[in-house]
């Protein structure tokens, strides 16, 4: 369209259009983010007025105004960006009204996403068939094989087991495929507590090919290709402080397919003095 009749109106539109559905930083995932980016990127190298605002920005939320000031071209070229958050307790029963505003020249762009904090649901629903993930928390012993490469014998734990601090306990994830899936990204969160020891330690069973990061508060494991059948991942955490903690579901998702995410149960783990 750019490239045929740049000053189509519907190329405007479809700004318009593409704004409204921006999810924070992306659009959908990052395979439709890149080909969004380089069309906008042209979008502006054609329309040179979108890059020369000077207006007042007004927005008002039920009334109350959140933003008030001056938007000139230096906004537009590699500005902070502007955003506003609104907590949970700025919302009231019933309708709630967002309003925006300017007085000048140039074009307003917005998005807007909301977020809240969530009992678990627990598992996906069982409708889904193509991916089921499970996790396990086992006790590990570090052996060896007869050519002394190393090895993990793991145990379940009894009902309401507890673990000890220092323990090394082997964290298992399977995931259940009913056919190939590729570019899946599988988000563990590490219970308070837990630290990790190995990600991806020799001896341990996980996929060829597989990446592990190690984050604050998550650990993630992304597959390039995985084989319908069962997969399993095994890392290595140990507890460093005594108490009862959650660990969150593990959730797997597919970085291309945005339906496609399913989460484990939640799990109770106990640790007693060392």
């Amino acid at each position: 369209m750019l490239r045929i009749a740049p000053r189509d109106p519907a190329a405007a539109a479809t700004v318009r259009w593409l704004a409204g559905r921006r999810q924070g930083g992306y659009w959908r995932s990052t395979r439709s983010t890149a080909p969004v980016a380089a069309a906008l990127v042209t979008y502006l190298a054609q329309h040179p007025e979108e890059l020369a605002p000077r207006y007042r920005l007004l927005v008002q939320w039920n009334g109350e105004t959140v933003v008030d000031q001056a938007v000139g071209p230096g906004d537009a070229y590699g500005g902070s960006g502007l955003e506003v958050r609104l907590p949970g307790s700025r919302l009231r029963g019933g309708d709630n009204k967002l309003t925006i505003s300017r007085k000048g020249r140039g074009a307003v762009y917005y998005a807007w996403e909301a977020k809240a904090l969530a009992p678990s649901p627990g598992p996906s629903t069982a409708a889904e068939k193509r991916l089921i993930v499970t996790r396990e928390f086992l006790r590990a012993e570090r052996t060896t094989d007869r050519r002394g490469r190393p090895r993990y014998l793991a145990t379940p734990l009894a009902p309401g087991e507890k673990l000890r601090i220092g323990d090394p306990v082997m964290v298992r994830l399977r995931l259940q495929a009913s056919r190939d899936l590729r570019w899946l990204m599988i988000e563990d969160p590490r219970p308070a507590g837990f630290e990790v020891s190995e990600l991806l330690p020799q001896g341990a069973e996980w996929p060829w090919g597989a990446h592990a990061e190690q984050r604050d508060d998550r650990n993630l494991f992304f597959i390039e290709d995985l084989e319908q059948g069962e997969t399993v991942i095994e890392y290595l955490d140990r507890p460093e402080m005594a108490g009862s903690f959650t660990a969150l579901p593990t959730n797997a998702s597919s970085m291309y397919i945005p339906d496609l995410e399913v989460r484990s149960k939640e799990e109770r783990l106990r640790v007693g003095e060392k």
